[in-house]
């Protein structure tokens, strides 16, 4: 159940910043509220609650992060999920830090350089190939996601065969005849017209590897996230597929189905704000 603005009592701190998106990674601006049990994020205009962020065990620290000098992030490891915000000077930065980190009784940290990618390890992904890092990225999975799961996602990789050496790979290419679908990816495509069972397409930005839009399943009205790839004579829509299947966990945008459609891909996704 949605809760107003106006309901929420016992106000630690409240604010505008800028919020990092589950999908396509965009930055939008919200208005975040530090309760002693959670943290909303509403619209600009308060009007509209975006989402929650439970306090239980939870952790903040400062990040680095490309174009956005205030970050700061926050694990709810009860969601096992990481929120990506940005305050509006170095000031704010320090004062959510310190006014979270008192509600879940941890120290502040003071080391931004030790604690930012902490998945990263020399440039890369702990325990992942880097030429795959893309993959994981391009279905949502974050980076402290990877950190968290990282049994799941060798298991994963081990099943997509993604360590297969360079010279098995490049025998295995072949060239794709124009407007055909590779028959490994035939398996993985949902039967029916993306059109017709999703309905208000609405481009809600770029992603990786290709258009996400918003759109509402046509049979349940359900918010959903639509991505749509041009087919090519390329693995990674394989791999992004069965990856996107293999870990449809709560922590991770959770994966609907795979259309085609005039040479296209259409995969549905859960909608997160």
């Amino acid at each position: 159940m949605s809760t107003p603005y106006s309901s929420i009592r016992n106000i630690i701190k409240e604010g505008c910043v800028v919020k990092q998106g589950h999908i396509i990674w965009n930055w939008y601006n919200r208005w975040l509220v530090l309760t002693k049990e959670q943290l909303y994020y509403y619209d600009e205009s308060k009007q509209k609650l975006r989402g929650t962020v439970p306090l239980d065990f939870a952790s903040v620290k400062s990040c680095e992060i490309e174009d956005h000098p205030f970050s700061f992030e926050v694990y709810c490891p009860t969601q096992n999920k990481t929120y990506f915000f940005e305050a509006l000077s170095e000031e704010e930065r320090t004062s959510w830090i310190k006014k979270i980190s008192e509600v879940v009784d941890i120290s502040e940290p003071t080391d931004y350089h030790h604690l930012t990618h902490v998945a990263y390890e020399e440039g890369g992904f702990v325990g992942i190939p880097y030429e795959w890092e893309n993959v994981f990225l391009a279905c949502g999975i974050t980076r402290e996601e990877i950190k968290s799961n990282k049994e799941d996602a060798i298991k994963v990789l081990e099943f997509t065969q993604i360590f297969q050496d360079d010279e098995t790979e490049e025998t295995q290419k072949q060239p794709l005849p124009e407007n055909d679908v590779p028959v490994v990816l035939k398996e993985l495509i949902t039967s029916g017209d993306p059109t017709v069972l999703y309905k208000d397409y609405v481009p809600i930005g770029e992603g990786m590897s290709g258009v996400v839009f918003h759109c509402y399943e046509t049979s349940t009205n359900k918010e959903v996230a639509m991505k749509k790839i041009l087919i090519k004579n390329d693995s990674v829509n394989i791999q992004e597929i069965k990856i996107m299947q293999t870990l449809n966990q709560r922590n991770i945008v959770g994966y609907l189905g795979c259309y085609e459609l005039d040479n296209y891909l259409y995969i549905a996704m859960e909608y997160m704000d």
